[in-house]
């Protein structure tokens, strides 16, 4: 069904809603093949969405300028990544970095008619008059906006009209934008809306939001959207297929508690062409991808999955974009090595490193051959190569092409704690040093996980990233996990007092993994109890944890740990 007009008003019209009470009918647009908006008197301009023996290009631009009152950064990229997988090696999906008005600008110009379709994943909004507070800061009223970041992070608010100046010479054909109100029309203006504005600089098609929506209603839209395209549906009924989903899960998960919604009706369709098939069959693989299984099997996630720890991977992503180097520290168990991994599979699915991600771990020291190794590889060609010329190759490579190097448990080093003998002589350290050095104004990013609060002695300037617990949110998640498990679930516990023993964990990794497991047996309150007494004599969190677990261990098993402990030890 095609709903055909140059008006606005009429356009705005929620045409999803036309109801049939006949029995086994019911809402139109459920029931079609598809429902569409068509705009009259506009010609495509754009390429077809696939040009001949090329894969299908997609650019993400993902803008949280609202920090951590923001959605979190793959609340919608993370299931649309996941609904690809089956299709990946012939979809390329790079991310916008840094996720700037004028970094788009300049992508586009500098890549005509290379990406198939651009993912806007951010913030939107139909400025309404009268609201003379808006023109001080450059917005347009009666017109939609898109928000963008700025180069420090800040939101920057682009009006339709701009980005239909910008766009209008990129020859995109496919825009897909789950920003809030992005498809409403103005009353005055014709092409006062987002979508409208798209459509006008010759997209074939372009898949908006008419009113506000929630981040839980665009993340489930997008993945069943996405899991029809790479199965060769047309636009339509890609868009159709999502809105039965949303139809058939109307739960939502609110700070309010479970509601449930009828916004099925708020993603629309702009299509210029009767039939548009984004992703048809006979697309090729891509020649740019990297191996995600080769990165998966280096970065492995750990026993419990991967808890997304989206804020921090976001401090990360904006710390590389400043520097070269960027630095984690913590305290021991707080999941730095996890977030490090994390961030390589996500860095590396999202265009961040086709030229690889290389992992050394200094857990028992290490030093420049190593990391030559992990980089060219052992018993190969290159590694009969004196270590001078390994090196220079691999800072040659390194700094041409866009790869992640992961150096973990580096506090080992120089030493730690403080005081203790350092794992690599002064002669390893300045080659290790020299060869970061080296690394400054290529392409390539560092990211160093470390007990150390600092690490100067790198002579490199580096970001600095203090990683913490588990954001509340993330914690529950991981504990639901780790109870699962042991055959419990929250709801399992009558007292008011689970919540506050995950609070008491702070999220800390290690201490919920060797805490939690005793729920099978015992009830909250009396694991608060014991855990409370423990940190009288040891402060720290993860300390008194273990402490604790291990009095639940029985005699026997606790005298064979501490003698594998002691064995360890003298070795």
């Amino acid at each position: 069904m095609c709903i055909t007009s140059e008006d606005a008003s009429f356009l705005n019209i929620p045409w999803e809603l036309i109801y049939d009470p006949t029995q086994g009918k019911g809402y139109l647009a459920l029931n079609l093949a598809g429902l569409y908006r068509h705009r009259t008197g506009h010609k495509i301009e754009a390429p077809p969405a696939v040009s001949g023996n090329a894969p299908f290009r997609i650019l993400l631009v993902i803008a949280r300028p609202y920090g951590e009152r923001d959605v979190p950064l793959g609340m919608v990229a993370r299931p649309m990544l996941e609904a690809l997988r089956a299709q990946r090696a012939k979809i390329e999906v790079e991310v916008l970095r840094p996720p700037t008005f004028d970094e788009l600008q300049r992508r586009l110009n500098d890549r005509r008619g290379y990406y198939n379709l651009v993912h806007f994943d951010g913030h939107g909004e139909f400025a309404q008059p009268p609201d003379s507070s808006l023109t001080r800061f450059g917005v347009s009223t009666e017109a939609g906006h898109l928000v963008f970041e700025n180069e420090d992070g800040s939101p920057h608010k682009v009006s339709a009209s701009e980005l239909g100046q910008v766009l209008a010479s990129a020859h995109v054909p496919l825009f897909v934008l789950n920003a809030c109100q992005s498809a409403i029309e103005g009353a005055e203006d014709p092409f006062s809306s987002v979508a409208s504005q798209l459509i006008a600089t010759g997209a074939k098609g372009v898949v908006a939001m008419s009113y506000s929506v929630y981040a839980i209603t665009a993340a489930r839209f997008m993945q069943r959207f996405y899991e029809q395209l790479i199965s060769h549906a047309s636009l339509s009924e890609a868009v159709t297929a999502a809105r039965r989903m949303l139809w058939s899960k109307r739960d939502h998960e609110t700070s309010a508690g479970k509601i449930e919604l009828l916004d099925w009706m708020v993603p629309v369709l702009y299509q210029q062409e009767y039939s548009v098939v984004p992703i048809p069959e006979g697309i090729v693989e891509s020649k740019r991808m990297v191996d995600l299984a080769e990165i998966e099997r280096k970065c492995k996630e750990g026993k419990y999955g991967f808890i997304s720890r989206d804020n921090d991977i976001l401090r990360i992503e904006r710390a590389l974009h400043d520097s070269t180097v960027a630095l984690v520290t913590g305290m021991s168990g707080i999941g730095k090595t996890e977030l490090a991994y994390g961030f390589a599979r996500w860095f590396a699915e999202t265009g961040g490193c086709p030229g690889g991600v290389f992992v050394s771990s200094f857990k028992g020291g290490g030093n420049i051959g190593k990391v030559l190794g992990d980089i060219l590889g052992y018993a190969t060609d290159l590694s009969r190569l004196s270590e001078e010329k390994q090196e220079e190759l691999a800072i040659k490579y390194l700094r041409e092409h866009s790869c992640l190097i992961i150096w973990d448990n580096f506090e080992t080093v120089s030493g730690y704690p403080e005081g203790t003998e350092p794992l690599a002589t002064y002669e390893e350290r300045r080659k290790l040093a020299e060869f970061l050095q080296a690394l400054r104004g290529g392409k390539t990013h560092v990211l160093i996980t470390t007990r150390k609060p600092e690490e100067r002695w790198l002579g490199v300037a580096y970001s600095l990233i203090e990683l913490k617990g588990l954001a509340y949110r993330d914690a529950v998640l991981l504990a639901n996990r780790i109870l699962q498990t042991v055959g419990r679930k929250p709801e399992d516990f009558k007292d008011e007092n689970y919540p506050e023993l995950l609070r008491l964990l702070h999220g800390h990794l290690r201490a919920m993994e060797v805490v939690l497991p005793q729920l099978r047996w015992k009830t909250p309150s009396a694991v608060i109890e014991e855990l409370q007494h423990n940190l009288k004599a040891y402060p720290e969190i993860l300390d008194a944890s273990s402490e604790y677990a291990f009095s639940q261990m029985p005699e026997e098993a606790r005298k064979h740990l501490l003698l594998l402990f002691f064995v360890h030890f003298v070795c």
